[in-house]
């Protein structure tokens, strides 16, 4: 991955907070020897799972 992190217009976005829906929950599972945060969303029912490092950015 030759791609930064950088952007011109990260100031556009950088007072926004990351968030969970009121009607989602993260539930920590393990798979195969390996921690995943699943969140799941009551009104959806989808189901998005998310690594160890996503999960300390958005829980």
């Amino acid at each position: 991955m030759s791609q930064t992190l950088f952007s011109p217009s990260w100031y556009k976005v950088s007072d926004l907070k990351v968030r969970v829906r009121k009607h989602a929950d993260i539930h920590r599972h393990v798979y195969r020897d390996k921690v995943w945060y699943v969140l799941q969303d009551h009104v959806t029912g989808q189901f998005q799972r998310f690594t160890p490092q996503a999960y300390q950015l958005i829980g």
